[in-house]
């Protein structure tokens, strides 16, 4: 018994330093071709378009990503829970659950919108401060 167990952790062993191995060669594999690869003129270009000042990029992460994808998934939400209403048909653990659920959906929401209201107020205090320089 011993003798199978000290066996599996070798083999264990030899995989764990096969697979570091492997993680090593392509860190070195990607030091020397990333800079080949910048050598030969190619550019990063910047994901945010033409973003170049903090308001802008607030701005941008707000309406282009926190917006499109939190108010979907806020409305499926209370879809849900207006289903588990339903669905509870007066049970008391069925209806708690569905308390609970409408009540987490509209914490949510009022996150989602004071994520909203404090990314505009920022950029309002950023602007400001910038203009007066």
């Amino acid at each position: 018994m011993w003798y199978n167990t000290n066996m599996e952790i070798s083999k264990k062993m030899g995989k764990l330093k096969a697979k570091i191995k492997d993680l090593y060669g392509i860190l070195i594999i990607s030091l020397v071709l990333i800079p080949f690869h910048f050598s030969l003129g190619a550019t990063i270009e910047n994901p945010l378009g033409a973003t170049r000042s903090l308001p802008a990029l607030i701005e941008t992460l707000v309406s282009k990503v926190v917006i499109p994808v939190g108010v979907p998934i806020a409305t499926l939400f209370l879809v849900y829970s207006g289903f588990l209403f339903v669905k509870a048909q007066g049970r008391p653990e069925e209806l708690t659950k569905a308390k609970e659920t409408f009540m987490w959906t509209i914490i949510g929401i009022a996150i989602l919108l004071g994520a909203w209201v404090l990314s505009a107020a920022i950029q309002a205090t950023i602007i400001q401060l910038g203009s007066g320089v």
